[in-house]
């Protein structure tokens, strides 16, 4: 299986294992990099600021183990592609499953991501004032809030998650290590000095289950889009999938979807119209009266290389809102990687010699200095 649980007396470990294929061409090193980067974060993230968990009286640690490839079993598969991109998983784990990520996402992005492959569920939704990022499991201030939740700020794997993660996975905490908690240094020495058969419990097996993508037939595209209206962040990354899918024969539902009330709903439209390459829809949605959405239209051109949605862009640096979309981002933050993925498209041409691209930078670099 692509998520295991496996125990050592009274410590678990939560192995989650992933496969990224590298569609965002970048070289293999720098793919390499960015997917160890990914990896620390996430179990940065899952293990906490004490290095594991807790489950009952027991201990929990979580392990990514990754690899670079396509297929293989046992191993959730993962497309990367060059963002700003939708970031998404086809449905939530523990068992395997797929989806694709942004290879500009944040660690924290990864880590929310990698969340819905340990089987959790989104905990935000657009219901807010105005159609609104609303928080549905807000932490008391001055503590961490929910890596489910958001993505920017203080945030945290939270104990109720490690619970839902390890109850899926069908794992119990046996009795009596509650009676040896106090001694828990005495479970570190017997961990290394008793034979790993008798400590090691077999992994959880969870039924077996086929990639289910979500496919267009399972409702009209017209239905499609009325779903999202929910707010529901499932809803919406669904709906992008399917009229991705369904691709032409989309094109008026989408090009109707981008003239909405509903901000929920231009954004579907924004997005699945980034999907299947409609770029007038992306373009008509520069002058859209939501900052959020004007950003994600512009976000969708800069990975084009088109710069007429800047001033968008600049815009959106000095917005405080959160974006429309998954997983739930800063408008800032979104603004800020798309005007960075446009410097570098500018200043570092394919095919450029060394000396072209240099001369480049020393002109940005002289002009950022006056």
């Amino acid at each position: 299986m692509c998520t295991t649980s496996s125990r050592r007396l009274c410590a678990f470990t939560v192995a989650l294992r992933v496969e990224f294929q590298n569609n965002a061409s970048l070289a293999g090193g720098a793919f390499a990099t960015m997917i160890n980067g990914w990896e620390t974060a996430t179990e940065s993230m899952w293990n906490g600021s004490h290095g594991h968990q807790h489950f009952g009286c027991c201990a929990v640690s979580f392990e990514v183990i990754t690899r670079v490839g396509s297929g293989t079993a046992n191993f959730h598969q993962i497309n990367v592609v060059a963002g700003p991109q939708t970031s998404f998983v086809n449905r939530l784990g523990p068992g395997c499953t797929g989806g694709r990520w942004d290879a500009q996402d944040t660690g924290n992005v990864i880590a929310h991501e990698s969340g819905h492959l340990l089987s959790l569920p989104d905990e935000y939704d657009y219901n807010g004032p105005g159609n609104s990022y609303r928080n549905l499991n807000p932490q008391p201030a001055g503590q961490p809030q929910s890596i489910m939740a958001q993505t920017w700020a203080n945030v945290a794997a939270l104990q109720s998650h490690v619970d839902a993660i390890m109850n899926g996975l069908g794992a119990t905490c046996p009795w009596w290590c509650c009676l040896i908690r106090p001694l828990h240094w005495l479970t570190d020495v017997l961990r290394l000095v008793l034979p790993l058969p008798l400590l090691v419990k077999a992994p959880v097996q969870l039924p077996a289950e086929e990639e289910r993508m979500v496919e267009d037939g399972d409702r009209s595209i017209e239905d499609t889009i009325e779903a999202v209206r929910d707010g529901s962040p499932a809803s919406m990354s669904a709906a992008v999938r399917i009229l991705g899918a369904a691709g032409p024969k989309a094109a008026d539902a989408i090009e109707q979807a981008a003239r909405d009330e509903h901000p929920v709903v231009r954004w579907v439209a924004v997005a699945a119209a980034d999907e299947i390459g409609q770029e007038e829809i992306l373009t008509a949605a520069l002058d859209d009266p939501d900052l959020r959405i004007r950003v994600t239209a512009a976000g969708a051109l800069a990975r084009r290389n088109r710069r007429d949605g800047i001033q968008a862009l600049v815009d959106g640096l000095t917005s405080n809102q959160v974006a429309i979309g998954h997983p739930p981002e800063l408008v800032a933050d979104v603004a800020e990687q798309a005007l960075e993925k446009l410097a570098r498209e500018s200043l570092s041409r394919p095919g450029d010699s060394p000396e072209a691209r240099a001369e480049r930078w020393r002109r940005w670099a002289a002009q950022s200095g006056e």
